[in-house]
């Protein structure tokens, strides 16, 4: 798998330094620069094209509201993710309407940042490669689109705020080809998945049971949650099905 071209921006150079370094050693990461202030930060994401970016949102010359607007709004921007200690409404409410992918609470340890940048990427990435695949599909004799993960997933009430989300919609897509995953969980699906998402299966575990977790605790009628396995059963019968149109 490709490695990740990350681009770290915080307005204290020593924690910059630090975090340069840890991600630096991290496998499948490729710091390609770091900036201190909001103009250089925009200039080295220009120059750099970075897929994945973490930035503070207090920062010197160019704020970081006015540096993250400027970021969303180029024609291949990276992946946002947010660490910051200012939590008000109002900074939240603008870092998420402008499209930032995950926002983080300072203080937060520099392993949880890594799994983050990994997993948030990870999943951006397997949006686009189904959107890509979704733009090839050329069938003029389907009457009607099948379901695709993220419908099964949105029908089943599971945020994609959750890091779960993107490991659900993985999970469902290795299912789709091999059912027979089903079988063994554990030392299968979550293998496989934490392989491509340089994590390790417990955490993939965790954060589907998570989300899955939300997802009924969010239900009016309060059905008790079911295991991750039952829940995978559901969501892919649910993803095999025929659309209404093609049943006969």
């Amino acid at each position: 798998m490709k490695r990740i071209r990350l681009a770290i921006v915080d307005n204290d150079p020593e924690y910059t330094a630090r975090l340069a370094r840890f991600m630096s050693r991290a496998e499948g990461i490729e710091v390609v620069g770091t900036a201190c202030d909001g103009v250089k930060a925009l200039n080295l994401v220009r120059h750099t094209h970075p897929e994945t970016l973490v930035t503070g949102l207090l920062l010197k010359r160019l704020d970081g509201i006015s540096f993250l607007k400027n970021v969303v709004a180029m024609e291949s921007r990276p992946v946002i993710i947010t660490c910051s200690a200012l939590n008000t409404d109002a900074v939240l409410r603008s870092a998420s309407g402008m499209g930032v992918d995950y926002m983080m609470l300072k203080p937060v340890s520099l392993q949880k940042l890594l799994d983050r940048v990994r997993e948030v990427t990870f999943f951006h990435r397997e949006a686009l490669r189904d959107a890509d695949m979704a733009t090839r599909v050329d069938s003029p004799l389907m009457t009607a689109p099948p379901r695709t993960a993220y419908e099964v997933l949105s029908e089943m009430r599971v945020r994609s705020k959750h890091s779960g989300y993107g490991y659900l919609v993985d999970a469902l897509h290795r299912l789709e080809r091999k059912p027979d995953l089903l079988r063994n969980v554990s030392k299968g699906l979550y293998l496989e998945i934490a392989q491509a998402a340089h994590t390790n299966p417990r955490n993939i575990e965790h954060s589907i049971r998570y989300a899955i977790r939300s997802a009924y605790g969010a239900q009016d009628d309060s059905q008790p949650c079911p295991s991750n396995r039952k829940f995978l059963e559901k969501a892919l019968s649910l993803l095999l099905e025929k659309p209404e149109s093609e049943e006969t």
